[in-house]
């Protein structure tokens, strides 16, 4: 049969036993109280190891003392599940546990197994930041996703292929790490790894030995990489990776340079769902998360343990507006740029919104609360004055769903603020 012609039905034991494990993960997760890593907000090492041992055979070998990125399965499943809002972070007390949202797991669980497949495998694909994803030694995503896919369109199925015996093969794949792990996790590729190269690099690096496609990655090629965004999954673009590499001139090799470029699509779920049985594929697992459009946030904004406030806005108060609020709070001067990360990390250029008086938007003025699909549990990082860095950390304690328009104000507070300069103290 060819490609178009077999329709593709996902089960607890094919591609892999990745759904099942995902389900036993979750009710893990359900059944045990867990406090996360203070350092990181990972699972910590004891859950780590409670949990592997439940995950199906066959499994790779993780020395007991890595942690949560060393566990690469387990990494998956916790960041997609956030993802997904299957999961959230509580802040209790001086760390943050896990919380099973409970009604979204229901929903999860009366999908079919092919929509719990798709749900989880357009997490990693599109939703997760793959920086974070990735551990090993190089702990960044690797670069050449595009290139890599068009290279193998010319490797059959079921035939093994050995890495270090094809020179761009080789250059391609030195960065992928943990996404070795990932593409054999979702059932694309089947891997072996070079161990000797482990050896010789460093014992936290990941080489293929070799790769055998599966006939599932050739019915999801297209489509993955009609989704994949290089912008922002990459810290080059394609052309200067490929000088990086010394590629360039050997992948252009025959190309045309009127080819037109691939439309980018924003969603995995509809060039999916064709290629499916019939019946099989109904329901967009991501699409349904809840969108607040309306109705009062109440946010805590920490300086640090002892300095916070707990603010409260509505759904069409802006970035902006918090911006105001949070200077108000603490008795600063809006005298510099800030901008708000909403992946929590310093600098990010994942999901970020800047000062409206900065070079480049996105701005702050330019989206309300209710169209970021905020959630109770969600962190995101307020930074002002990119010179002295100040970091306010903010967690999302409580929506309320409710039509009425509240004023930003606050709500409560703890600590004196410190003196945004130190001539202030004299």
């Amino acid at each position: 049969m060819s490609k178009k012609e077999t329709r593709i039905r996902i089960t607890e034991e094919y591609p892999t036993k990745i759904t099942r494990d995902f389900i036993q993960f979750l009710d893990y997760i359900a059944n045990n109280k867990i406090k996360l890593t203070k350092a990181n907000e990972f699972l910590p090492r004891k859950d780590l190891i409670a949990i592997y041992d439940i995950m199906s055979e066959p499994k790779f070998d993780v020395p007991l003392k890595n942690n949560q990125p060393g566990y690469p399965l387990l990494h998956l499943f916790f960041l997609a599940s956030i993802e997904l809002d299957l999961f959230r972070k509580e802040p209790l007390h001086s760390q943050k546990t896990v919380t099973l949202q409970s009604k979204r797991y229901e929903e999860f669980f009366r999908l079919t197994t092919s929509e719990q497949y798709i749900a989880l495998l357009e997490a990693f694909w599109m939703k997760v930041d793959w920086d974070y994803l990735q551990g090993g030694y190089f702990e960044r995503a690797p670069h050449s996703i595009d290139i890599l896919f068009d290279k193998l369109e010319e490797y059959p199925a079921n035939k093994i292929i050995y890495i270090n015996k094809n020179d761009i093969l080789r250059r391609l794949f030195f960065d992928f790490e943990n996404f070795l792990y990932y593409f054999h996790y979702f059932g694309l590729w089947e891997v072996v790894f070079d161990e000797e190269k482990t050896k010789k690099v460093s014992p936290t690096y990941r080489a293929a030995k070799s790769i055998l496609l599966t006939p599932l990655f050739k019915h999801l090629q297209e489509s993955l990489l009609d989704t994949w965004d290089s912008e922002s999954n990459q810290e080059f673009g394609s052309r200067s990776y490929l000088d990086i590499l010394g590629l360039s001139s050997i992948y252009h090799q025959g190309q045309d340079s009127e080819e037109p470029e691939r439309m980018q699509h924003e969603s995995l779920f509809p060039l999916l769902q064709p290629l499916f049985e019939e019946g099989e594929v109904t329901q967009n697992f991501l699409e349904s998360e809840i969108k607040n459009s309306s109705g009062t946030y109440l946010f805590k904004v920490t300086l640090n343990q002892s300095c916070w406030r707990k603010l409260q806005f509505s759904a069409s108060h802006t970035l902006l507006d918090v911006h105001h609020l949070i200077q108000e709070a603490f008795d600063f001067e809006d005298d510099h740029l800030y901008a708000f990360f909403m992946d929590g990390k310093k600098f990010s250029r994942e999901n970020f919104y800047n000062s409206p008086f900065d070079f480049e938007g996105p701005y702050a003025n330019e989206v309300s609360l209710g169209e970021l699909q905020l959630r109770e549990g969600k962190s995101f990082l307020y930074l002002f004055d990119f010179g002295d860095e100040w970091e306010f950390y903010i967690d999302v304690l409580k929506i309320i769903e409710e039509k009425r328009k509240t004023k930003a104000r606050i709500v409560d507070r703890k600590g004196e603020a410190p003196a945004q300069y130190g001539w202030e103290e004299v």
